[in-house]
C-alpha cells in the first residue's frame, strides 16, 4: 500500500526530536474546533460528493461529522485513508488528495503558505 508523506514528515527527518516534530507529527490536536465541514466551499462540497460519495450528500456529511470527532492527525488521517478505500476509491486521486490536504492543513496551518 502507498503512505503519502506530508511536509512535515519530511522536514522532521533532518531535525532532532523536539516537541512538535518527528515521532510527535500524528499527534497534533487541531488548532481549531469549526466544524471541518466549513472549510470547504459550496462548489468544492459539491465536487466532492459527486467524485467521492457517489452523490450522497448525507454520506459526505456523516463522513464530515465522524471526520470532526478524531482529535489528532494521525487519527483523522487513518479515517480518510480507510472510508475512501472502503469505497474502493484511490487515495492518491486528485480529489481524495484535495480532500486530505484541506484537513491536514486544519492540523497545521502554518504549512498553508507554502501551497
Amino acid at each position: 500500500m502507498h503512505k503519502t508523506i506530508f511536509r512535515r514528515e519530511i522536514d522532521s527527518f533532518d531535525q532532532p526530536e523536539k516537541k512538535d516534530t518527528s515521532k510527535n507529527i500524528f499527534i497534533r490536536r487541531r488548532r481549531s474546533m469549526t466544524p471541518l465541514i466549513t472549510y470547504f466551499s459550496k462548489a468544492e462540497k459539491l465536487k466532492l460528493v459527486k467524485s467521492l460519495f457517489k452523490h450522497d450528500n448525507k454520506k459526505f456529511i456523516q463522513f464530515m461529522e465522524e471526520l470532526d470527532r478524531k482529535s489528532n492527525w494521525r487519527d483523522a488521517y487513518t479515517f480518510i485513508e480507510t472510508e475512501l478505500t472502503k469505497q474502493k476509491i484511490d487515495i492518491f486521486s486528485s480529489k481524495a488528495r484535495f480532500l486530505t490536504d484541506r484537513i491536514y492543513h486544519v492540523f497545521f496551518p502554518e504549512d498553508l503558505s507554502i501551497y
